[in-house]
C-alpha cells in the first residue's frame, strides 16, 4: 500500500490520485496530525510515500514536528523527503541553496530587526527599488516593495510587524531585503510576466506565463485581475516564449539544476528572465495549485478566471498547435500528473530508491 502524507487542510488536485495510482497502485491518504500509529505501522519498504506537508505557510515550529514524525519513515520510496521541504518552504534556505551551486538568484541579504536591517543595508550597498519579504509566504503576501527613500521607513515597519505579529512566521529565521528585478525593464513596456514552472524528477514538466501591466509588480495568475482582453495579446506571447524557452536545451538544463539542487522531488518555482534571456529564479514551492474538485470550475480548474477559460475554449485548435506544453502538459491534468508521477518513479530508479 502507497501513502499520502498531508495535513488535514489538504485535498486530491484534479486527476492527481488517478494518476498516482496508475503509476504506483493503490494510495491511502493519512494526515500527519492524527494518523501516527498508522503511518508507523502500515508503512512498509515497498511503501511510496507523497508528502504534501502543508500547512500552506509552513513556519520551523511545523517543520521540527514533521520532521519529528516523519523522518524514520519505514521506506526510501518518498517524494519530497522531509529533510528537504525547508528549501521550499523557507526563501533564505532556498536562495542559500542556489547560491552554493551557483544557480542565479536576485542578490539579496536577510535580517532580524528594523536596526539590524538599516545596518546591513549599507554594508550590501543595495540600491532602491528593492522588496522586502518574510520568508515563508507566495504570490506576493509578506511582500513590499519599496521605491525610494520617503517610502522605506513605513515599509520597514510594516515587514517588521507583519514577522513579528502574524501566526504563519511563528519560529522564523529572519526576513529578506531582495533585488528587485523590474521584468518591465527587460520587456521595454509596461508589461511584468513571471512564469510559473512545474518539475518533477528534476525534469520539467509544464508551466506558463503570468502577465500584469503597470505598477503591479507581481505577476501572478491571480493578480490577472483586470478585463483579461487588456492582456490576452501579452500572454500570448509570453506563453510562446515559454515554449521556445522549452525547446532551448542550455535554458532547460537551467531550470532542471536549479530545482535539482533543492533535493525535492516534485516542485514547482516561480522564475523570470534577466535581460540576457538566462532564467532567474524567485521561489520554490513543494506544491502548486492545479484546481481543487470542490471549488475549481472544470475543465482547467487552474486556469478558471471565466475570461481565460473562454479565451483558451474559443482558441483551443491555435493553442494546441502553437503552446503544446501548455495544453498537454498543463491543462490536461490527467496527463499533468501522470508525468509528474512518471518522472518522480524515474528519478527513484535512476537514484536506488526504487528496484524492479
Amino acid at each position: 500500500m502507497n501513502f499520502k502524507i498531508k495535513s488535514h487542510w489538504c485535498k486530491w488536485r484534479p486527476q492527481e490520485r488517478e494518476s498516482f495510482e496508475s503509476v504506483f497502485g493503490k494510495v491511502m491518504i493519512v494526515d500527519i496530525e492524527k494518523d501516527k500509529k498508522i503511518i508507523d505501522e502500515k508503512i512498509t519498504k515497498d511503501s511510496v510515500c507523497f508528502v504534501i506537508p502543508s500547512n500552506p505557510h509552513c513556519n520551523p515550529e511545523y517543520y521540527n514536528f514533521l520532521n519529528k514524525n516523519l523522518k524514520s519513515l519505514n521506506t526510501n520510496r518518498i517524494i519530497n523527503k522531509i529533510e528537504y521541504q525547508k528549501n521550499a518552504f523557507d526563501k533564505i534556505e532556498t536562495f542559500k541553496v542556489w547560491n552554493e551551486k551557483n544557480i542565479k538568484c536576485p542578490k539579496y541579504f536577510e535580517f532580524y530587526s528594523k536596526e539590524d536591517f538599516y545596518k546591513k543595508v549599507e554594508i550590501a550597498n543595495f540600491s532602491l527599488p528593492f522588496l522586502l519579504r518574510v520568508t515563508n509566504e507566495s504570490s506576493g503576501k509578506g511582500s513590499i516593495l519599496v521605491k525610494d527613500k520617503k517610502d522605506l521607513e513605513k515599509s520597514i515597519d510594516w515587514i517588521v510587524d507583519f514577522y513579528n505579529n502574524k501566526s504563519v512566521t511563528k519560529g522564523l529565521s529572519g526576513m529578506m531585503c531582495v533585488e528587485f528585478i523590474d521584468t518591465k525593464i527587460v520587456t521595454k513596456s509596461d508589461k511584468n510576466f513571471s512564469y510559473r514552472i512545474h518539475v518533477a524528477g528534476d525534469k520539467i514538466v509544464s508551466g506558463y506565463a503570468r502577465v500584469s501591466i503597470g505598477d503591479n509588480w507581481n505577476a501572478t495568475t491571480a493578480d490577472m485581475n483586470m478585463p483579461f482582453e487588456k492582456v490576452a495579446e501579452n500572454f500570448v506571447n509570453f506563453n510562446l516564449k515559454l515554449q521556445d524557452n522549452f525547446r532551448n536545451k542550455e535554458w532547460v538544463k537551467q531550470v532542471e539544476k536549479a530545482a535539482a539542487v533543492t533535493g525535492l522531488d516534485a516542485i514547482s518555482m516561480d522564475v523570470i528572465e534577466n535581460e540576457k534571456g538566462e532564467p532567474v529564479f524567485i521561489e520554490v514551492n513543494h506544491s502548486w495549485d492545479a484546481g481543487y474538485y470542490h471549488c475549481s470550475i472544470p475543465p482547467f480548474y487552474n486556469p478558471s478566471k471565466p475570461e481565460l477559460v473562454g479565451f483558451l475554449i474559443k482558441n483551443a485548435s491555435w493553442v494546441e498547435k502553437n503552446l503544446p506544453n501548455y495544453w498537454y502538459f498543463w491543462l490536461n491534468k490527467r496527463l499533468h500528473f501522470e508525468t509528474v508521477f512518471r518522472n518522480c518513479k524515474e528519478k527513484m530508479l535512476q537514484d536506488g530508491r526504487w528496484k524492479n
